[in-house]
């Protein structure tokens, strides 16, 4: 017949019952003893603040106080769980305005259990900016640094939605702001197109704030393809009869598709400057500059880089 295994019961002897209850005697008197006593002790609090809905930071307030206090272990024991330190000031006005120390600590009270006392706290006053509270429409602007893989460019203007929100902030501030910015988006080596990418509102104000505060943006991409033709040299501050080699060059680029067949000779202009050229000179050569091109383009190359000239007298 098998033998039935040890209850925790039979484990627990009367004589290790009576030790376990001993322990736990001499642990309550411990702790009573020790809650008994006066400690000190800090901790930094975060504060928040309460503003007619008229009103708005300038600058942004302080965040957190940090308070030194002491009392009996029981009172210190009730007062751990901690809560933000409310400031509803009962008089604010637009300006800078100063709550000092007596000021403050009523509030500082509020979140300890009786019987601990605040011993002292920093900052002892409490600077606050405040202004009339404005509403605007700004538009929103689009910070992208992208690279494209070789053969590939941006196709027209990034795409924003929605291109403009609600910002809320002081008075002071808002008036003169134009617009509200994103974050710094970087694609890398891009050569599709990249839609709907949510980008944070960054204002370099705290104090102000955006709704939304996410806006959608579309990068779209193309290929590159080349284009050549010719295009004629033009004369400046020429005097003389002149003659020129060669009077056109061929030039060549990379073009986006979309814009391959808008882009034509008379959108660029190839000059020679004979402005530094004396009578008598002994050169006869002057270096071919671009004065206008397409923005749309890149990579322009032209072999020709300078013409040579003979001046005619009559």
């Amino acid at each position: 017949m098998s033998k039935s295994k040890p209850s925790t019961f039979d484990f627990l002897t009367k004589e290790r019952r009576t030790k376990l209850i001993i322990l736990l005697i001499a642990f309550v008197f411990w702790l009573f003893v020790k809650l008994s006593k006066e400690y000190r002790t800090s901790e930094t609090i975060a504060v928040v603040y309460e503003l007619p809905d008229t009103l708005a930071w300038s600058s942004p307030p302080p965040q957190s106080i940090h308070v030194s206090y002491s009392g009996e272990g029981w009172s210190l024991l009730r007062s751990f769980s901690r809560k933000p330190i409310v400031i509803k000031p009962t008089t604010l006005n637009a300006g800078n305005v100063t709550l000092d120390r007596r000021q403050i600590l009523p509030f500082l009270e509020k979140q300890f259990s009786d019987g601990v006392q605040i011993i002292d706290f920093t900052p002892d006053n409490l600077s606050l900016g405040i202004d009339y509270k404005l509403q605007k429409i700004l538009p929103v602007k689009v910070y992208c640094q992208p690279t494209f893989e070789q053969g590939y460019t941006q196709k027209g203007e990034i795409q924003v939605r929605p291109d403009s929100v609600q910002v809320l902030g002081p008075k002071s501030i808002l008036e003169n702001l134009q617009f509200i910015g994103t974050e710094l988006w970087k694609p890398e080596n891009k050569k599709s197109s990249i839609k709907n990418h949510q980008l944070h509102l960054l204002s370099q104000n705290k104090t102000l704030t955006q709704k939304p505060d996410v806006v959608s943006v579309t990068l779209n991409v193309e290929q590159l393809t080349e284009k050549s033709f010719f295009v004629p040299i033009t004369l400046l501050h020429a005097q003389d009869s002149i003659r020129i080699f060669p009077d056109k060059v061929k030039i060549a680029f990379a073009i986006p598709l979309s814009t391959f067949d808008s882009i034509q000779p008379i959108d660029f202009e190839l000059v020679a400057d004979f402005k530094d050229i004396k009578p008598g000179s002994k050169t006869n050569t002057l270096p071919i500059q671009v004065h206008k091109q397409p923005s749309a383009i890149s990579n322009l190359r032209f072999r020709s880089k300078a013409i040579e000239f003979f001046i005619e007298k009559e």
